[in-house]
């Protein structure tokens, strides 16, 4: 990038250090700049939007990558702006499961650790009332690593989260053409590799170099609109209760929930609703 590096002013060379992004050439930069504007979304913030630098038989290549919630931020924004609705179903999930040897019916929530793996994963956005469905498959979409095929850490953490993820980017891709229709998600997998697939940036890695950073010169941008910071914060939430929500369907019993509940509050403050969740599945547990 070294020969392009003046096309750059002062505050987008700030960002591309924080990011950890000085090696990938200036076109793919001005490229993914230019898609973060258009899609509305923070190139600060790599839960919504990231250039991923990927391997391949015939060298390096850079992909644009989304997050859930950058994906539901770009769909709001459309809507609002073109006056229609935009809705996100349910994350269904189909398959055979384990303890029964019986093949399921769709189903909202799936227990890993009592009925395997699913099978299928299903989500429907809709927009302004059309329905935009896909289905994905476990085998298809799992990412792996090494030669025995384990599954990469965020897969094996959260693999019905993941799956979903899955299902969800084939269904804002068809719902949302024009504007997703050539992005991933980074719950999807580009090319096999013999090594785990890590973002280059992470939002730790971009507090950290943050820090050791050269403050920019010139004017640093507005603050986020109040009704923005409230949309960020909504899109925050309903990824948290997502996971929330699949994690306890996975708990098999009152101290799973327990430890669930220690994690959770270990990380942050937690929502209310949120607890809510976890001591309404204690309860059920404990009835069971």
């Amino acid at each position: 990038m070294s020969n392009e590096i003046a096309k750059f002013n002062e505050q987008e060379m700030t960002l591309i250090e924080q990011l950890g992004y000085k090696q990938i050439p200036a076109n793919h930069l001005k490229m993914f700049f230019a898609r973060a504007e258009a899609l509305g979304l923070n190139p600060q913030d790599p839960s919504q939007i990231a250039l991923i630098e990927r391997k391949t038989k015939n060298g390096k290549t850079y992909t644009l990558q989304v997050g859930i919630g950058g994906a539901r931020r770009t769909a709001r924004r459309i809507a609002k702006q073109e006056g229609g609705t935009y809705r996100e179903g349910d994350w269904m999930y189909k398959g055979i499961d384990q303890s029964t040897g019986q093949e399921t019916e769709w189903r909202d929530t799936w227990n890993v650790a009592r009925m395997g793996y699913p099978e299928f994963a299903k989500v429907i956005v809709y927009r302004d009332g059309e329905p935009f469905p896909h289905v994905v498959t476990w085998d298809e979409s799992k990412q792996t690593w090494g030669r025995e095929g384990n599954l990469t850490p965020m897969w094996d953490a959260k693999p019905t989260f993941m799956l979903g993820k899955n299902a969800a980017a084939g269904a804002f891709r068809k719902a949302f053409p024009d504007e997703l229709g050539d992005v991933y998600f980074d719950s999807e997998s580009f090319v096999d590799t013999t090594e785990p697939i890590r973002q280059k940036a992470t939002r730790q890695d971009v507090a950290q170099q943050a820090l050791s950073a050269p403050a920019p010169k010139k004017k640093q941008q507005p603050e986020p609109e109040p009704e923005q910071q409230t949309v960020e914060a909504e899109d925050d939430e309903a990824e948290l209760i997502e996971y929330v929500r699949q994690s306890l369907a996975e708990c098999t019993n009152a101290d799973d929930v327990n430890d669930f509940a220690s994690k959770l509050k270990a990380e942050g403050e937690v929502p209310e609703n949120v607890q809510q969740m976890v001591t309404t599945r204690w309860n059920e547990l404990q009835e069971n």
